[in-house]
């Protein structure tokens, strides 16, 4: 095992273990059972043998032939069937280790910022989970059940011919072997820039068509579908290219690996029958030779394929494990946060192109934040609930520094409202209880929706709460989705709620008393707005200034002078 994949294998099994604790038992169990089955393969061929030397023996009695004739059916059929078995205790442990991976890289996936979100394709994303859940499973597969059985079984076929024949026809059967698995690894290690060109064709294709799903109202408003057929042309292009590539280079490789085989087959073959022919070998001694010969070489066209498919996997399991090394550790500060009348104190923020905003937001308060399009609302917003920490200057959390705190301890007193918010497939009552961890009645969520207007049904007998939204489900407008995420945020019951662009999708009546109902509840309210009659009902505003053309070019030139 190479340094890398050794590497990459240990990060995997800590991974694994976390979530399936059995995994060292239950490897351990199948291991020995493959070990067995190895074992007792290597036996048929010795049956075999000794039925060919009583078949040419006219002296030898008929049942004893008949006895071992029926042992050596036996045990193949037996042997066989215990392929099977092997199967169902293989599948046994990979489909655990890969519902394990899985589960411990999606609670991986939900850590990432949105700094690492910025530098990932969605494409790529479904791509490398695809991709790496199976892997370590398969890795297992080829090192610990392929080829550790092989060379086990080696092993005993070696011992087996030295007693039977002779101490340098099985040196000599053990080197060819050797040197066949050595051609295998020759094989695999000429594949991994043919792997990485198959994975960026696969992620460019499933980037192209994740892109295209999202858009289909856009590219149909726009009757663009004469356009988008184009354009995958040369996506196709570029994906056939690389696999046809791929499968041929990885046809002549194997098919070197194939003729190598064979070379040995037809070696032994005619030493054997030479041996035979000059009274050294028995008849029994030659269909023996010959069946381990063929036992042993002939899973080495597979054994090349999986130290191929063993290099692809390791490439895969490598593009999961990124997940895991893009979750850098929370930021320490993670004590509790000192408690004032003061929520937040910005000091001298400033993101591009802005002016720098030094201000304090005071709890029991209502503020609304403004400015031109573009200027960075959802930016601060961003910055003030920890998901972002691009910035210059500070802001502080009850005195605690933002930058100094995990996002877990900031959403833990925050409730917020993005300007369309996700609707996940469900009910709506799964909807609005989505991130409540308390136990709500279905009277305190009809009288929440009530109150912001949402009625998603004109049919009384029919509950609101028991409509499927989302998904496949009934679609919702722009609107509904705001009061949803409204609601959330109201039933999560913070002191603190902020919200960007909550009643864009609004009327103004109706945007009016969802503020209005949000004021109600208490607390703090921050949101961010471009609706003057909206702004109008905060009791501060916080304005976000951009920099005059003259100012930007200072503040460039000032940055360039201190580098």
């Amino acid at each position: 095992m190479s340094t890398k994949l050794s590497h990459s294998y240990r990060n995997a099994l800590d991974i694994t273990k976390q979530k399936y604790p059995a995994f060292f038992r239950d490897f351990s169990l199948v291991l020995a059972i493959i070990l067995f089955i190895s074992a007792f393969s290597s036996i048929v061929p010795l049956l075999l043998r000794e039925s060919a030397n009583l078949l040419s023996n006219s002296s030898a009695e008929r049942s004893l032939l008949y006895i071992v004739v029926s042992a050596y059916a036996l045990a193949w059929t037996v042997s066989n069937a215990m392929e099977w078995l092997k199967s169902i205790a293989t599948s046994y442990v990979m489909v655990r280790c890969d519902a394990s991976f899985y589960r411990s890289l999606f609670e991986c996936f939900l850590k990432l910022t949105p700094e690492n979100h910025k530098i990932l394709t969605k494409g790529e994303i479904l791509s490398d989970f695809d991709r790496s859940m199976t892997s370590f499973g398969q890795i297992n597969q080829t090192l610990f059940w392929t080829l550790a059985p092989l060379a086990f079984e080696l092993i005993l076929v070696f011992i087996i011919l030295w007693k039977s024949t002779s101490l340098a026809f099985s040196f000599a059967f053990l080197v060819s072997i050797t040197l066949l698995f050595l051609i295998a690894i020759w094989v695999s290690q000429r594949t991994e820039d043919v792997h990485l060109d198959c994975f960026n064709a696969v992620n460019e294709l499933t980037e192209f068509l994740s892109e295209k799903i999202d858009a289909t109202n856009e590219i149909l408003i726009n009757a663009s579908q004469p356009r988008e057929s184009r354009k995958i042309k040369s996506v196709i292009h570029n994906y056939t290219k690389a696999i046809f590539k791929a499968n041929s280079r990885m046809a002549l490789l194997l098919s070197l690996q194939v003729i190598a085989i064979g070379m040995t087959l037809l070696a032994f073959t005619l030493t054997s029958a030479n041996l035979t022919l000059n009274n050294q070998f028995s008849v029994g001694d030659f269909v023996m030779v010959v069946s381990y010969v063929v036992q042993l070489t002939a899973p080495f066209a597979v054994i090349a394929s999986s130290l191929v498919g063993l290099k692809r996997d390791h490439l895969a399991l490598e593009a999961g494990l990124k997940y895991f090394k893009l979750t850098a550790p929370s930021p320490s500060g993670t004590t509790q946060c000192k408690k004032s009348s003061i929520l937040f104190k910005i000091d001298k923020y400033q993101t591009e192109h802005i002016k720098p905003l030094s201000t304090n937001i005071q709890l029991g308060k209502t503020y609304a934040i403004c400015g031109p399009s573009g200027s960075g609302k959802t930016t601060l917003i961003n910055s003030m609930i920890g998901l972002n920490r691009t910035y210059t200057g500070s802001i502080a959390l009850f005195g605690a520094d933002l930058k100094t705190l995990s996002s877990d301890a900031v959403i833990d007193q925050i409730s917020v409202v993005q300007q369309t918010p996700f609707i996940f497939s469900g009910t709506v009552r799964e909807n609005l209880l989505y991130g409540t961890d308390r136990v709500v009645d279905d009277s305190e969520l009809i009288e929440v929706i009530d109150a912001l207007d949402l009625h998603l049904s004109d049919d009384v007998s029919t509950n609101s709460l028991d409509i499927a939204v989302g998904g496949e489900n009934r679609s919702l407008s722009g609107g509904e989705q705001q009061r949803i995420g409204i609601a959330r945020a109201v039933l999560r019951q913070k002191r603190i709620i902020i919200l960007d662009e909550p009643t864009s999708a609004l009327d103004e009546n109706t945007a009016k008393k969802a503020l209005r109902f949000l004021r109600s509840q208490g607390g703090t309210l921050i949101f961010a707005s471009h609706q003057g009659s909206i702004i109008e009902m905060a009791d501060e505003i916080v304005r976000i200034e951009l920099m005059t053309h003259a100012e930007s070019f200072n503040e460039a030139e000032s940055d360039w002078a201190q580098r």
